[in-house]
């Protein structure tokens, strides 16, 4: 008989399912931890893998909060100063240029709290636009986007026996709000200025305006005013001289050729409102030069007076308002770095101790602290009426005036701090805006406003500076003397 192939009894493919010591089948991915030992006992669920997602979610939060607040930053230093130098308008200037002044008029008439400042600054264009350029010529100021408006210096022995109008001259840069009707603004000139077609030397046109005068012998002549141009539809070119334009004529729209201190501190300036000039001049009237901040009774007295520290090769000034903050700030630009830091550190110093006596005095006020609209007189004869150069009105005013004066510079002096960009050192602080009756600003403005009003020396916001002799072009509704768009006169030294 043959053997039997039958498994033995202990086999365990002969064992039921529910025996006690069969091994469990693990399934792929399962720990042997993860094994239940006891079926009649709940089962419990796969255990989730974790996901790589997590560090990356963390990561770009991280991005998203850096950049978040890159965007804040950006945004208040936007608000406070969204103009600056615009390389748009600035790339028809010379290279030779010693001075620039520009207004954002569409930001400076959005915010409210500015709304007397930006009305002195344009009045002018008003009280005087029919002068010159009338209604017919399609636009107002109401038009007016951005200005920017400088003068070009020239060499005295060079020009002495040029015609006027082949000298160096003043130029200014007009934006507008909508596309100007060419045409009509060209044939509005009807009189008394009338416009007539020039060609450039190689053959670009523009316009020249001129009236008809008489002369002493009787009879009429020609006098040539200003030139103008359009580069495109929104902006308006013009100029002081033929000269100017026939060269503004040649440049490429966006190339900046300004250069050396000029093109420096137009880089760096930026508000609302500024203005620059290269050289320095010595006033007895800090108020009437770029340099108010540096000129405070707080400050060293070598920095005051421009005696430990020479060598300021530029000014700047420039002012910005959020609807808060009123923010003005002073700059000077030296020959080198190491002469600005140690400006920097004199200033921080002086303006350190001031701060401290402001906290700690029981008045709020910091010594030495004085109106500088009205500077003290030398008592002798020989340099008084220093005060009033610059379009700055000096002396007058009430105690009450001074008193709103001085609270606003003490906010000033209490918020300033001292920064230094290369070879150039700025004072910059702010003035709360409040309500029409008892805002800092309002007050301040109530009392120190006339000072900046245009007079015969020229325009002077804080840091209205001297202005060039004869001025420069009007804007379209300006004045023939010289008064730029709002009655500002291109400042810079030499007046």
């Amino acid at each position: 008989m043959a053997k039997t192939r039958r498994a033995p009894d202990d086999d365990v493919r002969s064992r039921r399912p529910d025996d006690d010591d069969a091994p469990r089948k693990l399934r792929r991915g399962d720990d042997e931890d993860d094994v239940e030992e006891d079926d009649e006992g709940p089962f419990r669920p796969r255990k989730k893998r974790e996901s790589n997602a997590g560090p990356v979610k963390l990561v770009l939060k991280i991005c998203a909060a850096v950049a978040g607040a890159a965007l804040l930053l950006l945004l208040l230093y936007w608000v406070y100063s969204p103009v600056g130098a615009d390389y748009a308008l600035l790339c028809y200037f010379p290279k030779e240029t010693v001075q620039v002044t520009g207004y954002d008029v569409d930001e400076g008439s959005r915010v409210a709290k500015m709304k007397e400042v930006h009305d002195m600054l344009i009045n002018n264009y008003k009280q005087f636009g029919d002068r010159r350029f009338g209604q017919s010529t399609g636009v107002t100021y109401t038009d007016v986007a951005k200005y920017l408006s400088g003068q070009a210096a020239g060499n005295p022995d060079e020009e002495k026996d040029l015609k006027p109008q082949d000298r160096r001259g003043s130029i200014t840069v007009v934006r507008f709000r909508r596309d100007v009707d060419r045409t009509q603004f060209i044939g509005s000139f009807n009189g008394p200025y009338l416009a007539r077609e020039q060609r450039s030397r190689d053959g670009k046109p523009y316009h020249q305006l001129y009236r008809k005068v008489r002369v002493p012998q009787g009879h009429e002549e020609e006098e040539d005013d200003i030139s103008f141009f359009f580069p495109n539809a929104r902006t308006l070119v013009y100029t002081s001289t033929r000269r100017e334009c026939e060269e503004a004529l040649t440049r490429v729209p966006g190339r900046v050729v300004l250069e050396g201190n000029m093109r420096e501190l137009a880089d760096k300036v930026d508000g609302h409102f500024f203005q620059a000039s290269t050289g320095f001049t010595d006033s007895a009237n800090p108020a009437a030069t770029n340099t108010l901040a540096f000129g405070l009774g707080i400050v060293d007295p070598e920095i005051r007076e421009n005696k430990g520290y020479g060598g300021v090769i530029g000014t700047a000034s420039w002012f910005a308002s959020n609807g808060n903050d009123f923010l003005y700030s002073s700059a000077s630009l030296y020959g080198d770095k190491r002469t600005a830091r140690d400006v920097r550190a004199k200033l921080s110093e002086s303006f350190y101790k001031a701060q401290a006596q402001i906290y700690q005095s029981e008045g709020g006020t910091a010594s030495g602290l004085e109106n500088p609209f009205e500077p003290k007189q030398p008592k002798q004869g020989a340099g008084a009426g220093a005060g009033a150069g610059g379009g700055f009105a000096g002396g007058g005013g009430t105690s009450e005036g001074t008193k709103d004066i001085l609270e606003a510079l003490t906010e000033y002096v209490r918020t300033a701090r001292i920064r230094q960009l290369g070879r150039m050192v700025i004072v910059e602080g702010t003035i709360s805006h409040g309500t029409p009756e008892q805002g800092t600003f309002e007050k301040f403005w109530r009392a120190a406003g006339s000072k900046f009003s245009p007079q015969q020396g020229g325009f002077g916001f804080p840091g209205g500076g001297p202005g060039f002799p004869g001025g420069g072009p009007p804007m379209p509704g300006g004045r023939p003397d010289g008064m730029m768009p709002g009655g500002i006169v291109p400042v810079g030294p030499g007046r």
